[in-house]
């Protein structure tokens, strides 16, 4: 399979599909979720003090530190290759990220995917990140819906930038991330094996088909 066009094309197709329903959706939902999250975690009733201790020694996250990044490195096309996901992004194939670096030190974080398999149409849309000072570059504060944020840390990535990991504060989602659609099977266990030493569940783990053949293979993703 022939990678999908360059990221100038791309970022106008994202332009003048960003207001249909299943990007919009894709942007959105996310920050839903959180909301709803919010919520219901502040309407919740405390247990037992021995059971709500129990809970918190089994549910702690782990402390993440953010590996500094060489910014300008580090822009340009990152395909999905494995992730746990929010709700909205798991009828997704053919997922990538595209970075941008403003003049401003912001980031254009823009991200495409085709819902439901791979005759479908690129849909995408484009997020704002900014970088958390003092952090090296390795912490990003990404707007979801204004006021909604979402903090994704940098925890690794290799010396040559082939391949890349990121989650959230507290380890999940991740997003095991590569310059190219393919990543070799040890790699990709030797990056699993990375998360599971600091701590993050990895169980929960899915690999992101980027060609036709992977959709149905065990630990792929299957879209709806």
């Amino acid at each position: 399979m022939q990678p999908l066009s360059d990221s100038s094309d791309d970022l106008e197709t994202a332009r003048s599909i960003s207001g249909t329903q299943p990007a919009l959706a894709w942007l959105v939902r996310p920050a839903l979720v959180a909301v709803c999250v919010y919520f219901l975690a502040a309407c919740a009733t405390r247990s037992s003090s021995n059971a709500s201790d129990a809970v918190a020694r089994e549910a702690s996250p782990p402390v993440l530190q953010p590996v500094p990044v060489d910014l300008k490195r580090y822009m340009g096309r990152w395909y999905t290759i494995a992730t746990v996901p929010y709700l909205s992004e798991r009828d997704y194939v053919g997922s990538y990220a595209d970075w941008k670096l403003r003049k401003d030190g912001r980031i254009d974080d823009n991200y495409f995917g085709r819902r439901y398999g791979f005759d479908q149409p690129l849909t995408g849309g484009t997020l704002v990140a900014s970088v958390v000072p003092g952090s090296g570059g390795g912490k990003w504060r990404v707007t979801i819906l204004w006021p909604i944020t979402v903090v994704v840390l940098t925890v690794y990535v290799d010396p040559e930038y082939r391949y890349t990991v990121r989650c959230e504060e507290g380890g999940s989602p991740i997003w095991i991330l590569s310059r190219t659609p393919d990543m070799d099977d040890d790699v990709y266990a030797s990056l699993v094996s990375r998360l599971a030493g600091m701590g993050i569940r990895t169980e929960r783990l899915r690999r992101v088909p980027q060609h036709p053949e992977q959709i149905g293979q065990p630990g792929f993703m299957a879209p709806r």
